[in-house]
């Protein structure tokens, strides 16, 4: 642009002239709401930043000291910011040796003039910038010097500094502990209130970033002072600094919570009275939770650090989730209506509670909090009413609690789901009480309730209180002034169902039924409710010379009607949502009992879908419902009304749709049920159905620019179904899916590796012994001829390497455990066309696979043992669990080559053996077990052929086999004493007494 345009460099190198002030005024000129200064004063700082980098940032550096207005030089230090750090410019790293000295010379001066504290801080982030793109040796030896200056001002910022460097770069700061600690002692002893609260945050940084465990004598002088400096902001009513303090404290919390063990409990009481206190602001008392529950949180030191304080915490967090407000889009039943009237404190108190429900596993029998209870279910204010079900709705989750109601008192037991007692009538009897309340927003949240007992107790309540919970929820079912009750009501229902078996569900199916059909109905019936007036409508029109009395009385029949029509209308369309996801969920878990109902149920369905057309999300609730209801009732009933939907379906594929269109996945969806429903019968519909499929699963590259994110993540779970769907698809038509497994396998094998979504690698991994096994069935039955390459053959020898090139880069256990398992499934299939290369392949592949995981696994062990995180910790142990499923597919995978091959394999062992024998010592139960499994499997398979072979003896049984046998016997883990068991046995069958009594002496 800028040798297109004649001038434009004189202009540019105007502003690097003597006079400053231009090149301040076209930086000031970037933030213009006038389109046309912005754009030039951009092209001119574009122009220098490009030709005239050195000599662009110092003059900007340089406006800093120049300028006095402290808004001004917030600009400028933002612009220069960007200019020197920011992501995409990154100038620093250009600039001369000598540039650089020069601005930072300028940095520290304006660190130590400037005024605004605002400003301050911006310059100390830049400061922090530079300091971690390149060396600074003067920043350290500046930033103690101002430790001790006279200035407040300076104080307060090289603290600041300070704590950014500290948590920033963390041990490369040279900087000596001891000494720092000296110096934040008479910073917390200072007079000023700024420079305190400054110095517990430099104090925090200190201990948690720079001190090891060897400075503990350090760290006990610390702990007095900042614990005094709180004692005395709380005492003096000083709640911004009090604020400042506690968010320091909550870091010292979650990184070091042993420090404050001495002082824990005067901490507590302070935090308590901080939250409790309504004349301080909102931001202090949520600040002051926060720490209360990071406390809770933290596994070692915080269970024994509140003795006595959970009920008072409890009861805090209780009445924090009674600040709700009466508004009237609450009542209309729009998802987005939900949390309508709820304040942050509302919300903060819920988040919090759960929270701390996760954290302390202890029992709630605290006399005052019980009493609390009671009192609240019978409170004359329905904030305290609507408090009871959704605080236990909001405990469920995470601890799976029981509630047990015992004469007017509620006794709260927190235990884990497998202890869970089996009587849960009195949670629903809470719910029962609150259900019949006068306020509706109370009886939603007994709904919610209940929603969550049937989603976290499945399937207990199901099986022991369906006679119970079942009325409770067709009930609120009939609370038509209130369609966001009913909408909630048949979501609840929806979910209680899922875990339901028919029998339960059978003699409530009339009922249920009949009150959901009810609601579309009524929907229904909603949108031709104007009907009636047409004819008035029409005589208004051809009787000009009718009394104007009569119009005006028609107006206002018409008016009243639309008013009534209107708020019965209010949330019909997730009324209409969640009545027909209540149906196919009804249907799913009742299976042949729903037949009786298809009759009578299909209308209205259709109905819906017909409605739907000018709304997509409502016509993919309503394609979902029939194809559940198909798939429940059997293909015999639903024959004659496929025809329909396909012909549906197809109008849908040829319009253009928005990629965050629902119906993009519904279509592919249905189009999986439809397969599995009808079965062989499916086949004339593939053609039209494969195409769509395929596109979806092979959609182009995704883009993940800010403009394009949810579209992205949209075709992403398209992607996602598709893919599944086309596993659905082979799996049911075995053979006949013959036609286009080469399209499939084109599409799937390279998702194998598509590391932007795990789902589709999962079933990408799951399609790959599906697609096998349709040809090799396809083969046998002549539906494809076998030319000069078996077609199975052609097939393996694509996905084989495919899936184990795709296992060694999978990070994740969980989809390793999966493609270890589709990999067996393909050997049993492939077996008789593999050959002695193939399965010398397998084996290395395997053991490549095992040497990389087995390492991996021990780094982040010994990672986890020197962080302290819990996070990490239950990672870590879930993580475990898949790595179990891992290593038990490994040993099918060799078990099923080993069954395969006999002894031609045993040589391809030598690596993996080993490798194993090497490591025994270090290895996991987990590991021993898969190599104690290898040796049973090749003495159980080969029997006494395995003696004739001198290779055999010497690797399996000389160098490895008799250690790992005594060592077995060795072991305190029960699963390899039982596995090395059953391989001697097997062994002594095969005689080898003679050669190991000979090893043995």
């Amino acid at each position: 642009m800028d040798a297109e345009e004649p001038g434009i460099r004189d202009k540019a190198l105007e502003l690097l002239g003597s006079d400053p002030q231009a090149l301040q005024t076209n930086i000031l000129n970037l933030t213009s709401p006038d389109p046309s200064l912005h754009s030039n004063a951009r092209t001119l700082l574009a122009y220098l930043g490009r030709h005239y980098t050195n000599s662009l940032c110092f003059r900007v550096s340089c406006l800093i000291l120049s300028t006095s207005d402290a808004s001004i030089r917030e600009t400028i230090v933002n612009f220069l910011r960007l200019l020197l750090t920011a992501s995409g410019s990154h100038f620093w790293m250009i600039l001369s040796i000598i540039h650089r000295n020069d601005i930072k010379r300028v940095f520290l001066e304006c660190l130590e003039k400037e005024t605004s504290t605002r400003v301050a801080k911006i310059l100390c982030k830049l400061a922090l910038d530079v300091a971690v793109e390149s060396e600074w040796p003067e920043l350290v030896p500046f930033m103690l010097r101002c430790f001790e200056a006279s200035d407040i001002r300076v104080q307060e910022t090289s603290l600041f500094l300070f704590g950014l460097l500290s948590e920033t770069l963390g041990g490369k700061l040279s900087c000596e502990p001891d000494k720092l600690q000296s110096l934040f002692l008479k910073c917390l002893g200072c007079e000023n209130w700024r420079v305190r609260a400054a110095a517990v945050g430099a104090s925090v940084r200190l201990i948690v970033f720079l001190m090891g465990t060897s400075s503990n004598d350090l760290l006990e002088q610390l702990s007095a002072p900042i614990m005094d400096t709180f004692d005395d902001a709380m005492e003096n009513g000083k709640e911004r600094y009090a604020r400042k303090i506690v968010k320091h404290l909550t870091v010292l919390m979650r990184k070091k919570p042993g420090f404050l063990r001495s002082r824990i409990d005067t901490c507590i009481a302070y935090m308590l009275i901080m939250a409790e206190n309504k004349v301080w602001s909102e931001k202090s008392r949520h600040l002051a939770v926060k720490f209360l529950i990071t406390l809770a949180e933290e596994r070692h030191q915080g269970f024994a650090m509140l003795p006595d304080k959970i009920t008072r915490i409890l009861s805090l967090l209780f009445k924090m989730v009674t600040d709700i407000k009466d508004v009237n889009s609450w009542f209309e039943a729009e998802s987005h209506h939900k949390n309508s009237g709820e304040t942050n404190n509302c919300s903060y108190g819920k988040e919090s509670l759960r929270r701390f429900a996760i954290a302390k596993h202890v029992d709630i029998t605290d006399e005052k909090f019980i009493t609390m209870l009671a009192e609240y279910i019978n409170d004359r204010e329905w904030q305290k009413r609507h408090a009871v079900p959704a605080t236990l709705a909001q405990m469920i989750e995470p601890f799976c609690q029981v509630l047990t109601w015992h004469l007017g008192r509620c006794l709260i037991v927190f235990l884990p789901l497998q202890e869970m007692l089996a009587d849960l009538t009195s949670v629903i009897q809470i719910a029962s009480i609150s259900s019949q309340d006068s306020h509706p927003r109370v009886r939603w949240a007994a709904i919610d309730l209940l929603e969550q007992l049937s989603k976290y107790l499945c399937p207990q309540l199901q099986n022991q209180h369906h006679q119970l919970v079942i009325p409770l929820l067709t009930k609120a079912l009939l609370d038509f002034q209130n369609p966001r009750i009913q909408a909630h009501a048949a979501s609840a229902i929806s979910c209680f169902s899922q875990s339901c078996t028919s029998s339960i569900l059978k003699p409530h199916l009339d009922v249920i039924v009949s009150m959901l059909l009810k609601l579309l109905q009524i929907c229904t019936l909603c949108m031709n409710a104007f009907i009636p007036f047409l004819p008035l409508c029409i005589c208004m029109i051809i009787l000009p010379s009718y009394s104007y009395f009569v119009y005006f009385s028609l107006l206002i029949c018409i008016s009243f009607h639309a008013y009534i029509i209107c708020n019965i209308q209010k949330g019909s369309q997730s009324l209409k949502e969640e009545a027909l996801t209540a149906l196919a969920s009804l249907a799913s878990s009742s299976q042949e009992h729903f037949q009786e109902y298809y009759v009578a149920v299909m209308p209205y369905i259709k109905v819906m879908s017909m409605q739907g057309k000018s709304n997509h999300r409502l016509l993919a609730k309503a394609m979902e419902c029939i194809t559940m209801i198909w798939m429940a009732v059997g293909k015999e009933i639903c024959r004659k009304d496929c025809q329909e939907v396909v012909e549906l379906l197809i109008s849908l594929q040829e319009s253009q749709m928005e990629t965050d269109d629902p119906m993009r996945i519904c279509i592919l969806e249905v189009w999986g049920r439809l397969c599995k429903c009808l079965g062989k019968e499916f086949l004339p519909y593939m053609n039209v159905a494969m195409p769509h499929l395929l596109q979806s699963a092979a959609q182009p590259k995704i883009d993940f620019t800010n403009e394009l994110l949810n579209a992205s993540l949209n075709l992403l779970e398209e992607k996602a179904s598709a893919c599944n769907m086309l596993c659905s698809c082979a799996a049911e038509l075995k053979e006949d899916f013959h036609l286009w497994i080469d399209e499939v396998a084109d599409t799937l094998i390279p998702l194998l590796k598509f590391n932007l979504h795990q789902e589709v690698r999962m079933a990408a991994a799951s399609a790959m012994p599906l697609i096998l096994d349709s040809a090799k069935l396809a083969v046998e039955k002549g539906h494809i001829l076998e030319v000069d390459e078996s077609p199975v053959m052609k097939l393996s020898a694509q996905i084989i390497p495919a899936m184990t090139a795709a296992l060694y880069m999978e990070p994740k256990a969980e989809i390793c455990a999966r493609f270890l398992g589709s990999l067996n499934g393909c050997i049993q299939i492939s077996g008789p066309y593999l050959t002695d290369n193939e399965a010398k392949f397998l084996m290395d592949e395997i053991t490549k696979f095992l040497i990389a995981r087995s390492l991996r696994r021990h780094a982040r062990e010994q990672g986890v043992a020197q962080d302290s995180d819990a996070g990490e910790r239950e990672l870590l142990k879930e993580e475990s669990g898949n790595e179990k499923e891992v290593y038990n597919n490994v040993g099918d995978c060799m078990a099923t080559l080993i069954k395969r091959f006999k002894l031609s394999i045993v040589p391809f062992f030598e690596k993996l053996l080993i490798c194993v024998a090497r490591t025994w010592v270090d290895r996991t139960t987990i590991e021993k077990k898969l190599a104690v499994r290898i040796f049973h499997e090749v003495a159980e398979q080969c029997g006494e052929e395995a003696l004739k072979q001198e290779y055999f003896l010497q690797v399996m049984h000389y160098q490895s086999y008799l250690p790992f046998l005594l060592e077995a016997c060795k072991s305190d883990k029960p699963e390899v004493q039982q596995l090395h068991g059953q391989s001697a046995f097997v062994q002594s069958l095969v005689d080898l007494s003679s050669k190991l009594l000979l090893m043995v002496a």
